[in-house]
Order: structure tokens, then sequence, then C-alpha cells
């Protein structure tokens, strides 16, 4: 069985796979940091613009307002949630790769055996089955002569 495990591990095709993957999992792990400092920059701002206003708002020196601090504050909430997600899936993914190197395509996880109850043939559920399309088969065929009987005379009589 290692010598078949060794073959499928060398076909192109899941040596590819197995490439792919692992470099799909380098540039994810390299990609989250500069998402996680951006979603920081952001919720810094927001942050600051709240501020802004709720002490432009305490002074008195908004007289219309479009925008709501609270709005703001919520945004950076979101925003803060989003990047402990991000950091969650960067340890997730360092893990990941440290397991990908492991990798190399095709492994047995356990010895095979062969069952001693087969699964095929199943005759008498084969035979059920088989009858029961036949019958019902045979009602919808009788029934959709008798349509194209009634369509094919109905139209010579007009």
């Amino acid at each position: 069985m290692t010598g078949f495990v060794a073959y499928l591990n060398n076909l192109s095709l899941i040596k590819e796979a197995v490439k792919r993957e692992k470099e799909k999992v380098a540039k994810r792990l390299k990609d989250i940091p500069g998402l996680i400092k951006d979603k920081s920059d952001l919720i810094k701002e927001y942050n600051s613009f709240a501020k802004m206003y709720d002490r432009k708002l305490e002074r008195g020196e908004l007289s219309i307002i479009n925008l709501v601090p609270a709005d703001f504050k919520a945004r950076a909430m979101g925003l803060d949630a989003e990047r402990r997600s991000l950091v969650e899936e960067a340890k997730e993914a360092k893990e990941a790769k440290e397991d990908m190197e492991n990798i190399t395509g095709v492994s047995l996880v356990g010895n095979p055996y062969i069952s001693n109850t087969p699964i095929s043939p199943r005759i008498k559920q084969n035979i059920f089955a088989s009858g029961f399309i036949g019958i019902f088969s045979g009602i919808f065929l009788a029934f959709f002569l008798e349509y194209i009987k009634k369509l094919r005379y109905g139209e010579a009589a007009q």
C-alpha cells in the first residue's frame, strides 16, 4: 500500500494541487497582517471622528447634524470585530502553514480491510426497485400515448 501512496504522491496532478494549496495558505498568511493594520488604522480614524464630533456637539458648534457620532462608534466597533477575526484567522493560517509543510499529498490514514458483508449485489432490493419503476413507467407510458392519440384525432377533426 505504501508503494501505491508513493505513486499517487508522485503524480503531477496531486503535486500541483498540494503546491497550489501551500501557496494559497502562504499568500493568505502574508496578506493578513496588512489587512489587520488597515482595520486598525480605520478604527483609529473612526474613533477620532467620533470624539471630534462629540466635542463639537458638546460645545454647540454643530448647528445642523448630518453625521451622528454613534454611527462612527458603531462602525468602529464593527471594524474592531473584523480585526479580531482577522487576528484569529492569522493564527489559524499560521498553524495551517505549519501543517502544510508536512503534507505531501495522499497519505494512508488506516490499514485497508475487506468487509465480510458484501455491499452489492442486493438482489431483492434491485428486483423490487425495477418492478416499482416498471409499473410506474408503464402507467405513465399508457397515459402519454392516450394523450398523443387525443392530440392527433383532435387536430384531424378540426
